[in-house]
């Protein structure tokens, strides 16, 4: 009755607006702010309720590419096969330029922007549990203000990134209160509803003159002496932001943040149980995850000299790309790094690189089909086939790997008795560490 009764209010409300205004522009503000106050004014979830324990289950499948288990992690021939594949993936992307044209390295330059979205997407839904149906909201936000500083105030590049990625991250802290104190998929509703009210009524130069409109008069600089003029300078540019984001995400994994938010995904009431602040933690995360997405938001104006006006899916901070989005992240793996990059490669870059008769496979029938075969996602289908290369290697070598033999049972080891008491004993001492980490990983 509540839900019935919500969607006719709603209902009554645009069909006003529309009939006042004779627009449906200020249809998307105005929910937007209905959407926020409801959840705001909404009682906060109780965490000691059944369903509460029924959700501790639920992000299980978001699988995370894990290190090579220290016991093989010195043998010279997976360290050199590591090395080798490394050092073919940095060839590959550093010679890009010398053999792609302008148009087509501009599109491997886009797809470089998208994965460092998808990259914030990983931390906040992947890490943190909670739904972003419209991270482009961010990113859209972030390159307004990097516009503006560029074009109007004439200021570094730099200060840019820093101010259109701080605006980012308020504006996702705004965003997740309501998320944190209701919880359950509320981020995803405020998201949705925040997507089409930027694109329609925060980005529009007819309600706000500050917002950039055309084309950009000047490139861009960075500190003042790199000029970003060509396609390959702005492409090496978003690489090395790729770069660090990827340091900066893998950096905040590691730490306890890190540790705490796969915490709080899997089960928050046990988080707590350790003295873990839920709602300051939460916040962290979308302050870091909207930062990110906005500081791609301004390499991604820049990139395209422009911030674009259209209105509908064409515009690239529309609702539809940030759902496109949400599917690269998922087809990736929604906790796995590498997962995202291959996600934004396969779903973005294919359309444009592949054939024509072959496109298809970027589109709804190929994800499905890609989630049919992997469900876990592309990074889990990486680290299954570096899994069982690893398995290939400790059979040869007769070696013991307590992780890779609780993945799948091999029944072509031998293990002695002392064996399965030395086995035993690694996970016992495991049990008994303190890092939340470890223990949930056990028990899965």
């Amino acid at each position: 009755a509540r839900i019935a009764a919500a969607a006719l209010g709603i209902g009554i409300v645009e069909q006003a607006i529309v009939f006042e205004t004779g627009r449906d522009l200020y249809v998307f503000p105005v929910m937007f702010v209905i959407v926020v106050g409801a959840l705001m004014l909404a009682r906060p979830r109780d965490r000691g309720s059944r369903v509460e324990d029924q959700e501790v289950s639920t992000w299980q499948a978001a699988r995370e590419v894990r290190p090579i288990p220290t016991e093989l992690r010195s043998l010279p021939i997976v360290r050199n096969t590591q090395i080798a594949l490394y050092g073919l993936v940095a060839l590959f992307i550093l010679t890009l330029p010398m053999w792609l044209g302008d148009s087509k390295l501009l599109i491997a330059t886009a797809t470089g922007i998208i994965a460092i979205i998808a990259i914030s997407l990983v931390l906040l839904t992947g890490w943190a549990g909670h739904v972003s149906l419209g991270q482009l909201a961010f990113a859209a936000v972030g390159g307004a203000v990097g516009a503006y500083v560029t074009q109007d105030q004439g200021w570094d590049l730099f200060f840019a990134l820093v101010l259109g990625g701080l605006a980012g991250a308020v504006l996702a802290v705004v965003i997740g209160i309501p998320a944190a104190r209701a919880g359950g998929l509320t981020l995803a509703i405020t998201t949705l509803a925040l997507a089409p009210a930027v694109l329609y009524w925060l980005l529009n130069p007819e309600f706000f003159d500050w917002v950039p409109r055309g084309g950009f008069r000047t490139d861009p600089e960075l500190f003042g002496r790199i000029e970003i003029k060509s396609q390959t300078s702005f492409y090496f540019l978003t690489l090395a932001l790729l770069a660090i984001t990827i340091a900066v995400a893998y950096g905040i994994r590691r730490t306890r943040t890190g540790r705490v938010l796969i915490a709080l995904r899997e089960n928050p009431r046990a988080a707590e149980s350790y003295g873990i602040n839920v709602l300051r933690t939460q916040l962290a995360a979308f302050a870091i995850s909207g930062f990110i997405a906005a500081t791609a938001g301004v390499m991604f104006v820049h990139h395209q000299h422009t911030i674009s006006q259209s209105i509908g899916g064409n515009n690239p901070f529309s609702a539809e790309a940030s759902l496109r989005v949400f599917a690269i992240v998922v087809i990736g793996g929604l906790a796995s790094i590498p997962g995202a990059i291959l996600g934004a490669i396969y779903v973005f870059a294919m359309q444009y690189y592949m054939l024509d008769e072959f496109q298809f496979l970027a589109t709804g029938i190929g994800l499905l089909l890609i989630l049919l075969v992997l469900p876990g996602g592309l990074g889990a289908g990486l680290a299954e086939v570096r899994d069982g290369f690893l398995r290939f290697i400790a059979r040869r070598r007769n070696i013991i790997v307590p992780s890779l033999l609780a993945d799948r049972r091999d029944e072509s080891l031998d293990v002695s008795p002392a064996a399965a008491a030395a086995i035993a004993a690694a996970v016992a001492d495991a049990v008994e560490r303190p890092e939340i980490e470890e223990v949930a990983e056990l028990r899965q």
